[in-house]
This record gives structure tokens, C-alpha cells and sequence, in this order.
């Protein structure tokens, strides 16, 4: 009977050992999958859900990054009362036509909640928004101040130029992550009107 017992156990323990085995082998062929933190550059204004995006249209790249030079980047820290250059550099896919592109930015969402109007921070020479769809909530706090220099940028066919965009953060806002936009031109003439990044206020 202590033998049969023994066979028991020892059969429980090998399944045990055996699952233990196979989940691990699992988790190791096959983990799981992190949903990338990168905004997308996308195209502005989307007039309906409907409306389709033909990316062998777009005349425009956009690249962001922190220093000259350095690696892209998607995600910049600031702290309250502070200020902080990005370089957004734009290249012409164009092999004929030159483009002039007016820039200014604006705050699509913080913590991941969007806001019920975008609320734009319009930099001087474009004080009115370009983009009747993307109506500025005057009422709203602004929790950053923005401008390009220069602005706007003209590229020529196949050009590639930088703009330097300065944010800062004013005192009182709020801590947290915002998705901001860089917005641009005439996104019917380019097939693009701008390019998400994030920006986290942080603690001095």
C-alpha cells in the first residue's frame, strides 16, 4: 500500500515538474509582447473615422530629436518653470515641388485622456489656427508656451531643414505625461500634418 503511495506521489510531483516545464518553455518561445510607448507620426486633420491615410502620398518626413545629431527621439522631460529645445527637422519628398510650412504646437491629451477640444499654443508669425477642425479652447489653461525659429520653414525639392521648437512649462502645470503635436502646412498638399511625441512634466 506504501508503495502505491509512493508511485502517487511521485507521479503528482513529475506532472507538477512537467507543467512547471512547459510554461516556462512558453514564457521563453514566446513572450509577451509590450505595446510600443512610441507616438506615431500621423496625419492631421482626420476629418471622420472613415477617412483613409495613403501613406505613398506623403511628401513630408518629420524627425524630433533632443540634440543635433543625436538619435530620434519621441519622449522629452521638462519640469515646471522651465524650458526645453527640440529639433524637429522636416525633409522634402518632393522631387519638383518647394514647400513652405508653417508650424505651431499643440496638447492632444495628459495621462492618456484627451482633451475635449485640443487646446493649441499658436506661436507668433500664425496666430490663428490654420485648421478650422482644430478649434483652441481659449478658456483652458495652458500649461506650456511654444515657438519655432524659424517659422515657417521653406524646402526646397528633396530639402531637408531644422526648426528649433523651445516649450516651456509654466509654473503651474500639472505633473504628468501630455501627447503634444507638431502641426504643420497643408496636409492635403504634403500627406502630412504632424507628428506626436511625449512630454513629461516632472518634479524640480
Amino acid at each position: 500500500m506504501s508503495e502505491q503511495k509512493t508511485r502517487i506521489t511521485l507521479a503528482t510531483v513529475l506532472a507538477v515538474v512537467l507543467v512547471s516545464l512547459i510554461v516556462g518553455a512558453g514564457y521563453r518561445f514566446f513572450p509577451a509582447q509590450e505595446p510600443s510607448s512610441n507616438p506615431v507620426i500621423l496625419p492631421m486633420p482626420i476629418s471622420s473615422p472613415n477617412t483613409t491615410f495613403d501613406r505613398a502620398a506623403m511628401q513630408l518626413d518629420v524627425r524630433l530629436s533632443q540634440y543635433p545629431n543625436s538619435t530620434e527621439s519621441f519622449k522629452f522631460n521638462i519640469t515646471q518653470s522651465s524650458s526645453i529645445k527640440i529639433n524637429v527637422t522636416l525633409s522634402s519628398l518632393s522631387k519638383q515641388t518647394e514647400f513652405t510650412i508653417p508650424l505651431y504646437l499643440s496638447v492632444g491629451a495628459f495621462q492618456n485622456q484627451p482633451f475635449a477640444k485640443i487646446i493649441t499654443s499658436p506661436p507668433t508669425p500664425y496666430p490663428a489656427l490654420p485648421w478650422p477642425s482644430h478649434d483652441d479652447s481659449p478658456a483652458a489653461p495652458k500649461p506650456f508656451e511654444a515657438s519655432f525659429d524659424p517659422n515657417p520653414l521653406i524646402l526646397k525639392p528633396n530639402e531637408s531643414k531644422t526648426t528649433i521648437l523651445t516649450i516651456t512649462a509654466l509654473e503651474d502645470a500639472a505633473l504628468g505625461t501630455y501627447t503634444m503635436l507638431v502641426e504643420m502646412g497643408n496636409w492635403e498638399q504634403t500627406g502630412l500634418g504632424g507628428a506626436t511625441f511625449q512630454l513629461t512634466v516632472v518634479p524640480k
